[in-house]
């Protein structure tokens, strides 16, 4: 350190700022950080929580009525799924730094989706199997993905509380795949 170097005391936070980082911020970027918590951090905990949903409807339909069907095939379905899920993410992490997020999530939403209601065409075990696969890979983009948005938007300080916020999201899940 160099003698006419001058020791810099950190910028003094009121304790507002404690509670919500926003609050010691000028008012055009606290009113940016609003909206984009509000569409970001909603969008966000929806896809995420509808991702569970599918994640659990097989159980779902396996605890009422499709193990009559289908006996004790559940873990093959799960595995077929969880194969296509870790496939997925590193080349959807490659994906996402190449193509706009605002492009591939959606379109990796859409393919999701569509395979998701062709899940109940499967007319027999090896075409379930092979659906729930491609869900997987599918479903595989979101949470990498997600969180690389999550990252390139929000500051050092600011990323800490939006990852929590989208975290603790996923509580209410456990409650509502019951249903």
């Amino acid at each position: 350190m160099s003698q006419n170097s001058a020791i810099v005391a950190p910028k003094s936070r009121s304790w507002k700022s404690l509670v919500w980082d926003t609050w010691d911020k000028p008012e055009e970027e606290r009113r940016f950080l609003s909206r984009l918590d509000a569409c970001l951090l909603t969008y966000a905990a929806l896809s995420y929580f509808s991702k569970y949903l599918d994640q659990q409807n097989i159980t779902n339909a396996y605890v009422s009525g499709m193990k009559e069907e289908h006996g004790n095939e559940l873990n093959y379905i799960t595995t077929a799924w969880t194969c296509g899920y870790v496939l997925g993410q590193v080349p959807s992490n490659m994906l996402v730094t190449r193509i706009r997020p605002s492009i591939w999530i959606p379109a990796m939403e859409i393919v999701w989706s569509v395979l998701t209601m062709t899940l109940a065409s499967a007319k027999n075990f090896e075409t379930l199997l092979v659906i729930r696969f491609f869900v997987g890979l599918a479903e595989a983009t979101f949470y990498p993905a997600i969180q690389y948005v999550i990252g390139s938007w929000y500051k050092g300080e600011e990323l800490g509380k939006r990852s929590c916020i989208f975290h603790h999201q996923e509580k209410p899940k456990s409650i509502m795949r019951r249903y």
